[in-house]
């Protein structure tokens, strides 16, 4: 195989020095984030693809994962449940679990993987919470499972019961294949949304284009989010690293019992 490689790149004048591998890390996405909200270069012909991007972005520089993995999931692998404040308050927290399926291993598919992101309340930095974006999205597509569950304000009323540690929140049956990146498509009142997933070919010019409008040196794209956490995921050893791709913060979090909301009918 090397000696093919060797004809190619011969015959078709290919570059055969190694590309450098940028990274995007925590200071350099808060200045991406910011422009892309404050900019008005950066235009999207539906505004949830605004929304769409900022969460493609921290769940890249979060989880690792690859681009198709990460435009592909549905909410049937997220699951969003509020858990009681560890120090004791009345207000629960947001826990969101992603779950990535359609991850790429030597020969194939490998198992997939989950990860865990925990609400941070009072953070300054709202810019840079994934739960900002992915709960606009749910709420847009309105699915949550309970009918009043329709905005923020709804969701920060509900309480964990007594004798229980966490509150599922199911969606709506009727979602759990869509897609949470989409699409936009022509409709007869303008542009909406569609329920096909939203393509790599679609998010790289976009992050392309947020790059050069921020300054940034090297051309921006979907790799140097994952360069940033892979890098992380190598210098915390193994032990941490299979905590960070499974379930690295719900070890704190007290796992029975759990009931969902609405609850289950029988």
């Amino acid at each position: 195989m090397k000696d093919v490689l060797r004809a190619l790149t011969r015959r078709f004048k290919l570059a055969s020095e190694k590309r450098e591998k940028t990274a995007m890390y925590v200071e350099d996405m808060f200045e991406v984030l910011k422009v892309q909200w404050t900019s008005s270069e950066m235009t999207f012909d539906h505004e949830r693809h605004r929304l769409e991007l900022s969460l493609f972005m921290l769940l890249a520089g979060t989880t690792g994962n690859r681009p198709g993995a990460l435009l592909a999931l549905r909410y049937r692998d997220v699951q969003a449940t509020l858990i009681r404040d560890p120090a004791g308050g009345s207000e629960p927290y947001v826990l969101l679990e992603f779950i990535y399926t359609h991850t790429k291993g030597y020969l194939g598919q490998k198992d997939s993987n989950t990860f865990t992101i925990p609400e941070i309340r009072h953070d300054p930095y709202l810019i840079l919470s994934p739960h900002t974006y992915f709960l606009a999205l749910a709420f847009s597509d309105q699915a949550f499972a309970a009918p009043d569950l329709t905005g923020p304000e709804a969701l920060y009323k509900l309480r964990v019961p007594d004798q229980t540690n966490q509150l599922r929140l199911p969606w709506k049956k009727e979602v759990l294949d869509v897609p949470i990146f989409r699409k936009s498509c022509r409709t007869v009142r303008g542009i909406g949304i569609s329920q096909e997933a939203l393509p790599d070919s679609t998010v790289r010019p976009w992050l392309r284009k947020l790059g050069e409008i921020t300054g940034m040196e090297k051309i921006c794209h979907p790799y140097i989010l994952r360069y940033a956490a892979g890098k992380a995921f190598d210098s915390c050893g193994p032990k941490s690293f299979n905590n960070i791709t499974s379930h690295g913060t719900s070890a704190q979090i007290p796992k029975q019992p759990i009931v969902d909301f609405p609850p289950s009918r029988p």
